[in-house]
C-alpha cells in the first residue's frame, strides 16, 4: 500500500511538472530568457503605417497617436537607390479630398497634421496621394494607411494570461496531489492503529 501512494505522488508530480513546463516563459526587468538570435521588432513596428515606393524615392507614413485628438503623421523618405535621406522636399498630401502640406522635422522626416487623422478608428484603412517635389525631380506617390482590427497590447495582453493560466493549472494539480498524499498517509496510520 505504502508503495503504491509514492507511485501516485510521482505520477502527480510528473503530470504537474509537465503542464508547468510546457507554459509560456516571458522576460521581465531586463532579463532575457534565451533567443538571444532574436532581435525585437523596433517599437515603430506596432504602430499603424504605409509604405509606397517609385524608382526615384521611398517613403514611410508612421501614424503618431502620442496625442489622442491630435494625431499626426509621420514621413519618413529617402532615395530608393542610395537610402539617402530627402531634405528640404515640399510634401504635399490629398487624404479624403482634403490637401494639407508636410513640413520638416528633421532631415528626411516630415510631419503633417488633418482632420482625417483623428477619425480614423480600429479595422480603418485611409489611402494617401503624396505629392513630392524636390529641386531635381517630383513624383507622386500612393498609399493606404491601415489601422489593426486589434491592438498589439491586446494581443500581447492575451498571451500573458495563457501564461499564467498553465502555471496555474500546474500548481493546482500539484497541490492537489499533495493533499492526496497526506490524505492517504493519515487513512494509513488510522488504519494501522
Amino acid at each position: 500500500m505504502n508503495i503504491q501512494i509514492h507511485r501516485s505522488f510521482i505520477m502527480f508530480s510528473i503530470l504537474g511538472i509537465g503542464l508547468l513546463s510546457g507554459a509560456p516563459v516571458y522576460a521581465h526587468g531586463g532579463e532575457d530568457h534565451g533567443d538571444a538570435g532574436k532581435t525585437p521588432p523596433p517599437a515603430i513596428a506596432i504602430a499603424p503605417r504605409a509604405t509606397a515606393q517609385s524608382e526615384d524615392f521611398e517613403l514611410v507614413a508612421v501614424l503618431d497617436e502620442s496625442q489622442s485628438k491630435n494625431r499626426r503623421l509621420l514621413i519618413i523618405v529617402d532615395r530608393f537607390k542610395t537610402n539617402e535621406p530627402v531634405s528640404g522636399a515640399k510634401l504635399e498630401i490629398d487624404a479624403e479630398g482634403q490637401n494639407t502640406s508636410a513640413t520638416e522635422d528633421s532631415p528626411g522626416v516630415y510631419v503633417a497634421s488633418f482632420a482625417a487623422l483623428n477619425k480614423l478608428t480600429a479595422g480603418s484603412k485611409l489611402p494617401l496621394t503624396i505629392s513630392l517635389e524636390t529641386t531635381d525631380t517630383s513624383d507622386l506617390l500612393t498609399a493606404d494607411l491601415e489601422i489593426p482590427a486589434d491592438s498589439f497590447n491586446e494581443t500581447e495582453h492575451s498571451h500573458r494570461n495563457t501564461g499564467y493560466a498553465a502555471w496555474g493549472v500546474g500548481a493546482a494539480f500539484i497541490l492537489v496531489a499533495i493533499i492526496v498524499l497526506i490524505a492517504r498517509r493519515r487513512h494509513q496510520k488510522k488504519g494501522t492503529q
